[in-house]
């Protein structure tokens, strides 16, 4: 990957300033493109084009950025600021060379050593092998085993605790048999968890991300009435009037 430099102070440079940003929007991309493909500064007509149009180009040849050549523009003093062509492809050669001799001096380490096996002193050997795994104390269980959901599972008090405060009116009992259901019929390998009461919390989170607002019931905080709870309380004969409804005591049709 080659790159292009831009100096820190090109924000508030004369001419970037009378370039404008949508000339400079065009210029720092052509810059990248130019680094990229290693043109030394040659910007094309069709990158032109594609980048912005000729109109910013030339803003930028007034404000003494480019200049116009044959085919396209090209940047001003790019070899005073800018890697040249010659010089990346002579740093990517030099790179290849040097990975070409670590990978060489480590073919011939690794020969080196399944060679010199059996001639090692004795002085250098460990006198045991080293465990492959660390041994576990009796009575202490090595690994926690993934189970699948119990089907006693259930909402503990701490389980409770932990809702009223991450997922607030959410009514977990529902989104518990829910999780219950799914888990239960759930087959393969992603059926079986380490910590369950982890995996219901995940559940829950998700739920309440899921659920809209109004569908949250908040304990101590009084919930506005549905659609259908407001139908009920309206005359059906006289639109807009309320039970008992004034007009239909009068009569009125």
């Amino acid at each position: 990957m080659a790159w292009g430099r831009v100096d820190d102070n090109l924000a508030f440079h004369p001419k970037v300033m009378q370039a404008g940003n949508e000339a400079m929007g065009l210029w720092i991309r052509s810059l990248s493109w130019c680094a990229q493909q290693l043109t030394d500064g040659h910007v094309p007509d069709g990158i032109i084009h594609a980048f912005g149009g000729r109109e910013l180009s030339h803003r930028l040849v007034d404000a003494g950025l480019w200049h116009q050549v044959d085919g396209g523009f090209e940047f001003n003093d790019w070899h005073d600021y800018q890697p040249t062509r010659e010089s990346v492809m002579a740093e990517r050669e030099a790179a290849r060379s040097r990975m070409a001799r670590v990978r060489a001096n480590k073919r011939v380490s690794s020969l080196d050593v399944r060679a010199n096996i059996d001639r090692s002193s004795d002085e250098v050997r460990l006198p045991h092998p080293i465990p492959s795994h660390p041994s576990t104390p009796k009575g202490v269980e090595s690994t926690k085993r993934a189970r699948r959901l119990p089907e006693d599972f259930s909402i503990t008090p701490e389980m409770s605790a932990w809702a009223q405060g991450s997922v607030p009116g959410m009514d977990i009992k529902s989104a518990t048999e829910q999780f219950m259901d799914y888990w239960h019929s759930a087959g393969g390998a992603n059926a079986r968890k380490l910590d369950w009461e982890k995996a219901w919390k995940v559940w829950m989170r998700r739920d309440y991300i899921k659920t809209p607002a109004g569908q949250r019931t908040v304990p101590g905080v009084p919930q506005p009435p549905t659609k259908a709870q407001l139908e009920a309380q309206m005359c059906s004969k006289h639109y807009g009037y309320p039970l008992p409804c004034d007009r239909c005591a009068r009569g009125d049709d």
